[in-house]
């Protein structure tokens, strides 16, 4: 064997390991690239993950007479004593968005948009289109009874309204419509509407709304939340 035919044997050899070894680095480096990809997608799932954990569990709002418990496999069940009408009892759906806002879906008629819900600390905002009167939640510790609680404020009501005397003037009805209904944490603001003959209509009834400062601040064009009439006995029809 002459030394030129050693030389090109060497040279063969040399290319087949430079070659060895780019493989070996690309397979590191993809190896490297999927375990980074692999690593940020489980943060992203877990951050999802714990912020639908974190909205689970039971809310109230005593203010508006409400109260939500939100389950773990998306399902849950809203509440409201109503002081005059049959009570608001709806089961419902909810998932996260995109945007960390959770979609609420209520299984009720009456409720045509889906309504949105926002999460900060131990409070849970939950609002909606026109017809859904926003809506301030606390968080509370354990499972709620929501059959408990409604029966509950129907109490407390029956007992307020019960220990009112007869409705005698605009101010004595506001008074009354603030006590059964609250203010929605200070959003409305209860007024007495009159007409030609005074606040007294038809010598009967008081007719009272609530204006929203926050439908207001939205642009509407009246910001009505409630309307209701206040007879001069106490009793009061929406």
């Amino acid at each position: 064997m002459n030394k030129k035919k050693i030389m090109v044997g060497l040279g063969s050899i040399l290319v087949i390991l430079s070659l060895a070894g780019c493989q070996f680095g690309k397979n590191q480096t993809n190896n490297t690239s999927s375990t980074k990809s692999s690593s940020s997608a489980s943060q992203v799932t877990n951050s999802s993950s714990n912020a639908q954990n974190q909205l689970v569990g039971s809310y109230q709002d005593d203010a508006d007479k409400a109260a939500i418990t939100l389950n773990s496999d998306g399902t849950g069940r809203y509440v409201f004593a109503d002081p005059v009408n049959a009570d608001t009892d709806d089961q419902l759906t909810w998932h996260q968005n995109s945007d960390g806002t959770y979609a609420i879906n209520l299984q009720d008629a009456d409720v045509t948009s889906v309504l949105t819900g926002r999460l900060s600390g131990q409070t849970l905002t939950i609002s909606g289109d026109s017809s859904w009167n926003t809506e301030t939640f606390t968080k509370v510790n354990g499972q709620l009874d929501l059959d408990k609680y409604l029966s509950d404020h129907h109490q407390t009501a029956a007992t307020s309204t019960s220990t009112k005397n007869a409705i005698n003037s605009a101010d004595e009805a506001v008074a009354l419509a603030k006590a059964v209904y609250g203010d929605n944490n200070g959003d409305w603001q209860w007024v007495c509407l009159s007409d030609n003959n005074g606040y007294l209509i038809d010598n009967q009834y008081y007719f009272v709304k609530a204006i929203s400062k926050s439908s207001l601040k939205n642009g509407s064009m009246t910001g009505t939340a409630k309307s209701i009439r206040i007879y001069t006995d106490g009793s009061i029809k929406e």
